[in-house]
């Protein structure tokens, strides 16, 4: 009856030791979770410039190097989603006011911003980064690159203008000699 008592209270222990050994793991990983949604920096996804569009990427990779690399190569794919929608922001606001709604010239704009996200831009360079080391030795980073507006309007702008019947059409739009305005570099 002894024996049988000890080894009761023997898998006692062991079956509180285990649950304590689970319940502690389990909060360990709730805490890294916390951590890493938390970790983001605070600059990451802002648009608060005026004079400049910024891109963002991350990446989480083995060693700095990698790490940096994929997340700046993670914002270039991303920049055509990005300048697709702030050129697709300009182009709404001057279609309402100049109440255009043809499909041809929707067509036409549509082109306008594909190719103008499409195109390269020589002042695209990293406005931030920040990488963070993690326990597990894994290294995530951040990157904030930005592009002049004025570059990408201007681009806009040449664009349009190979399009002679739709530039015609908006040229009269307060909000397209704005855009005029805002495309020259200060």
């Amino acid at each position: 009856m002894k024996r049988i008592i000890l080894i009761a209270a023997i898998l006692f222990i062991l079956l509180v030791t285990v649950i304590f050994s689970l319940v502690r793991f389990s909060q360990k990983e709730a805490e890294k979770d916390e951590i890493e949604q938390s970790i983001e920096p605070e600059w990451y996804y802002l648009q608060d410039s005026q004079k400049y569009l910024y891109i963002y990427g991350k990446a989480t990779k083995n060693n700095i190097e990698a790490s940096q690399q994929a997340a700046f190569l993670n914002a270039t794919s991303e920049s055509p989603t990005t300048i697709a929608a702030e050129t697709r922001k300009v182009f709404t606001e001057i279609v309402n006011q100049a109440q255009i709604h043809d499909q041809t010239s929707i067509t036409g704009i549509d082109k306008i911003i594909t190719k103008t996200s499409g195109s390269e831009f020589s002042g695209l360079t990293i406005a931030k980064r920040r990488t963070y080391i993690y326990d597990d030795g894994k290294h995530q980073t951040f990157v904030r690159l930005k592009v002049p507006r004025h570059e990408v309007l201007e681009s806009l702008l040449e664009l349009l203008a190979k399009d002679e019947p739709l530039s015609r059409s908006l040229e009269a739009c307060s909000s397209f000699q704005t855009l005029i305005e805002t495309s020259q570099p200060d």
